[in-house]
């Protein structure tokens, strides 16, 4: 895990890796999926973790409990047989970076579109990710017992898609099974 110390004569924070500590974990995930009418569905996809960290930080045994979330939210609208359009909307909360530590949690909106331009054969798709946020800042926090440390990363977080898919050849709808027995004449009767 990592270890951060504060060397008070320079005033620098140094973070090394440690082999000391335990971490314990215990997660539940839960999917659901609704179909609200006949052309458009939800699903919701929920991860929830709870941790226990154990270790050694500047001499001293450091304990801490954390529980962390994720989830995706996603709806689906069938148009006609060749539109589709939908929304998602991930969040992430904070996540544990060693036992002095976190990051930052965030919201991330997507949109799509799909067109099917020759049936089972040609779609075209285009999303949008994030649409109303540039750029997120990562901030990860770490805490001694005389230091507050704050790293902040500028990521851009925003993006475009756009695809074209082709489906070469075709899927066999009958699959041949072997077929296979087993044949017990082991001289009983």
């Amino acid at each position: 895990m990592p270890v951060a110390t504060l060397d008070p004569a320079t005033n620098i924070t140094y973070t090394t890796y440690k082999n000391t500590g335990s971490v314990f974990g215990i997660g539940n995930a839960i999917s659901f999926n609704y179909p609200i009418a006949k052309h458009w569905d939800i699903s919701i996809n929920t991860n929830v973790m709870y941790f226990e960290l154990e270790g050694q930080v500047d001499g001293a045994l450091s304990k801490r409990n954390f529980w962390t979330l994720s989830s995706m939210t996603t709806t689906n609208y069938t148009i006609n047989d060749s539109w589709r359009v939908g929304a998602s909307v991930a969040i992430n909360g904070r996540n544990p970076t060693g036992l002095q530590g976190s990051s930052n949690g965030f919201a991330s909106p997507s949109v799509y579109a799909s067109k099917q331009l020759i049936k089972n054969k040609l779609s075209l798709s285009a999303s949008v990710s994030n649409p109303f946020t540039k750029y997120r800042d990562a901030i990860t926090e770490t805490k001694g017992a005389n230091f507050t440390q704050t790293i902040t990363n500028q990521n851009y977080f925003r993006t475009f898609n756009f695809s074209l898919n082709y489906n070469f050849g075709k899927l066999k709808e009958s699959i041949r099974k072997t077929k296979r027995g087993i044949n017990n004449d082991d001289g009983a009767r």
